[in-house]
């Protein structure tokens, strides 16, 4: 787990899950003395160049980073934010563990029904949890029906 003075990344998409996840991360980063980061990822479409102007997306982006300073503030804490543009979350997240050095990283997620199935919905959860460098921590709330 985390030791003084490393990193823990937060994932946060803008889900319910977000809270939890950023709840989570705040407290074992208490627990081990070490900063949070929470990181928001812009996917661009592979038709589009990487360096793609998305305004939308973009502040859709930086309303939930805004969001997760708020849940951050509740306990008191400082929250560096970070919003990349990326292909896909699921590398660009590793690719920042690796970077950063993370302890840890925390994913937040909510079973959804997927053609009578339930699924984790895209493959962000499971890219992270086979490629990280670091340990990651899954929350995953009680599935929903929408």
């Amino acid at each position: 787990m985390a030791t003084a003075d490393s990193l823990v990344l937060v994932a946060i998409n803008g889900s319910v899950a977000d809270a939890r996840a950023i709840d989570l991360a705040i407290v074992l980063a208490k627990r081990y003395h070490a900063e949070v980061t929470a990181i928001h990822v812009v996917e661009v479409p592979q038709e589009l160049p990487l360096e793609a102007e998305m305004p939308a997306e973009v502040a859709r982006g930086q309303a939930v980073l805004a969001a997760a300073e708020e849940v951050a503030q509740q306990y008191g804490r400082d929250l560096e934010v970070e919003l990349l543009q990326a292909r896909a979350a699921g590398p660009a997240l590793v690719d920042e563990a690796i970077e950063r050095r993370a302890s840890l990283i925390v994913l937040g997620t909510v079973l959804r029904p997927r053609l009578g199935e339930r699924s984790f919905g895209r493959m962000t959860v499971l890219y992270v949890m086979k490629n990280a460098p670091c340990e990651v921590v899954l929350v995953r709330l009680p599935p929903t029906d929408d």
